[in-house]
C-alpha cells in the first residue's frame, strides 16, 4: 500500500447571510474542493493556499488555520492500492461589494455581495460552481468529499461568526 497526504482549502464566501462553497470539477470528471500536494518546505497551510491559488486564481481570501477537516479514502492505481489522506482549511474568500446602480432603479440603501472571479487551472481543472450546502452535497462526487462539506457546514452553523469582521473593514 501506497500512503499519500494532499491539503486543500474549504471556499467559503457569505453571501446574503448564506453561506456558499466553491465547488471544482477536476479533469477526471469528479467535483470536490481544491487541493494538490505539497512542495519542498511547504507547510499544510501553504500547500493549501498555494494550490487554491493556482486551481481558481482566487487571491484574496483568509484561512482560519484553527480548523482543520480529514478526508481519508482508498483507491487503485495500476494494481496499487493508495491510502489518501487530504487535510482541508476553511477559507473566508473576499466577496466583491457592489454598489447599488441608481440607474437601474432601485431604491436599495445597501451593498450587493458578488463571488469573485474564478480562473480556472485548465491543466487540471475543467469547471467550477459557487453552491450552496444542498446543491454542493449533490454535485461533489465522492462520498468522503461530501462528508467534508457536511462537516464544514456543520461547523459554521455552530459558530457565532461575526460576518462583519471578514473582510468588511472601513
Amino acid at each position: 500500500m501506497v500512503y499519500d497526504q494532499a491539503f486543500g482549502l474549504i471556499p467559503v464566501l457569505i453571501n446574503n447571510n448564506h453561506y456558499q462553497f466553491l465547488l471544482i470539477q477536476h479533469q477526471g470528471g469528479h467535483w470536490g474542493f481544491p487541493k494538490g500536494h505539497a512542495e519542498a518546505g511547504e507547510s499544510p497551510v501553504q500547500s493549501a493556499c498555494r494550490e487554491f491559488e493556482e486551481e481558481t486564481g482566487i487571491t484574496q481570501y483568509e484561512v482560519n488555520e484553527g480548523v482543520s477537516l480529514i478526508e481519508q479514502y482508498q483507491f487503485e492505481v495500476r494494481g496499487t492500492q493508495v491510502d489518501k489522506r487530504v487535510t482541508y482549511f476553511l477559507a473566508w474568500i473576499q466577496p466583491i461589494l457592489m454598489p447599488p446602480s441608481p440607474s437601474e432603479g432601485h431604491d436599495l440603501d445597501f451593498n450587493v455581495t458578488v463571488a469573485p472571479p474564478v480562473s480556472i487551472q485548465l491543466k487540471e481543472i475543467q469547471n467550477y460552481a459557487w453552491v450552496n450546502y444542498e446543491h454542493g452535497a449533490n454535485l461533489i462526487t465522492f462520498p468522503a468529499a461530501r462528508q467534508i462539506l457536511h462537516d464544514a457546514h456543520e461547523y459554521l452553523l455552530q459558530q457565532k461568526i461575526d460576518h462583519s469582521k471578514l473582510f468588511y473593514r472601513n
